[in-house]
């Protein structure tokens, strides 16, 4: 069993939107810990095979 950690390309969404006279961002609260609750952007990990795109 390797000890080594394995670097895994993510893909986030920055997604604006302009609604009442003022620019709002896509937040979403974590589901899983280290973090669990705290505010982050959307995204996750790239499955092999996997577009940036489609993770996204």
């Amino acid at each position: 069993m390797s000890t080594h950690e394995l670097a895994r390309l993510t893909a986030d969404v920055v997604a604006f939107a302009w609604r009442d006279g003022s620019w709002h961002v896509l937040m979403v609260q974590r589901r899983w810990d280290p973090y669990r609750g705290q505010w982050a952007l959307p995204g996750g990990h790239v499955d092999v095979e996997e577009s940036f795109r489609d993770a996204a």
